[in-house]
């Protein structure tokens, strides 16, 4: 597992060093939480909301957020990911859901999330192109990612978080 994580890391470093921009460093346009009760006092630590019907690709893409410092909230129902992103919306800065979910579906979790906040990042992924998720592609904090997708484009989605305009540089 520190393997990975280290992997994770150096994927993270060089796409930094490729585009000379480091989002730990910047300064979010979104409130820090500061964990204090952890002693990390002044650490920053963005929420993510996984929700993926799925269990190893939750959990990939679970982990893949831990190594990067991601308060990680795992769901597999629209339901229960509304239900969360309600309790929790001034935390969430972004949402990776599955398009199919057993439960509900991810567009219809993406058009509620809008509808409530329009800067939380949501990355909607599928194994094969859905017409209806065509619209996700003209929302500045909207992103579509086709399965199977690499652990740089995982990376690549969380940059929108900082600068929505950041993903386009770097394609």
């Amino acid at each position: 597992m520190e393997s990975f994580s280290r992997f994770v890391h150096s994927r993270y470093d060089a796409w930094n060093k490729k585009l000379d921009l480091n989002p730990l460093k910047r300064k979010s346009n979104r409130l820090p939480r500061i964990l204090e009760s952890h002693g990390n006092a002044g650490y920053m630590l963005n929420v993510a909301l996984i929700v993926d019907a799925e269990d190893l690709a939750r959990s990939f893409v679970s982990h893949v957020l831990k190594s990067m410092q991601f308060e990680v909230i795992e769901t597999n129902s629209e339901e229960e990911a509304w239900a969360v992103f309600q309790d929790r919306e001034a935390e969430i800065s972004y949402v990776f859901a599955d398009i199919r979910l057993a439960q509900g579906n991810g567009i219809s979790l993406y058009q509620r999330i809008r509808n409530c906040s329009e800067s939380t990042v949501v990355v909607l992924s599928s194994s094969a192109p859905c017409e209806d998720a065509s619209g996700i592609g003209e929302d500045a904090y909207g992103m579509s990612l086709l399965k199977p997708f690499t652990v740089d484009d995982l990376i690549r989605s969380t940059w929108l978080i900082e600068d929505p305009f950041r993903v386009a540089q770097a394609q």
